[in-house]
């Protein structure tokens, strides 16, 4: 299969991206401070009703002017992988930061970060 010319290539693609050391433990801290009220993680999927695809604890941190930092921050590395690896035309979060929480044998199986509704324009997801 040839590729069309007028189309950038990716050099180096990869389906993931890591960046260390994005946020200090004062700043972990920080954001732990932030959350909301923490609920069950749930995995809203057709014809996985009852399986254990996820056991974890999320909350929920919306953008205030508390915590624009966490969301400038973020939205940088996101920025920097997407434009290095994916080249994604983005606008920015559209929804709020999960939080979620793992206990020593928590677990989110794989998954794909999309769905249906204000699901369907996710095109990037982080952790």
């Amino acid at each position: 299969m040839t590729h069309p010319s007028n189309l950038p290539q990716l050099q180096h693609w990869s389906p993931v991206v890591t960046a260390k050391g994005v946020f200090s433990a004062v700043e972990c801290e920080m954001i732990m401070a932030l959350r909301g009220e923490v609920s069950e993680g749930g995995l809203q999927y057709e014809g996985l009703q009852g399986a254990n695809y996820r056991e974890s604890r999320v909350s929920w941190i919306r953008p205030e002017e508390t915590n624009t930092w966490i969301f400038s921050k973020a939205y940088e590395v996101v920025r920097e992988a997407n434009d290095r690896s994916f080249r994604m035309e983005l606008s920015g979060f559209t929804e709020p930061l999960q939080l979620a929480e793992y206990a020593e044998n928590g677990h989110y199986d794989w998954h794909l970060d999309i769905g249906n509704g204000p699901l369907s324009i996710r095109k990037l997801s982080f952790i």
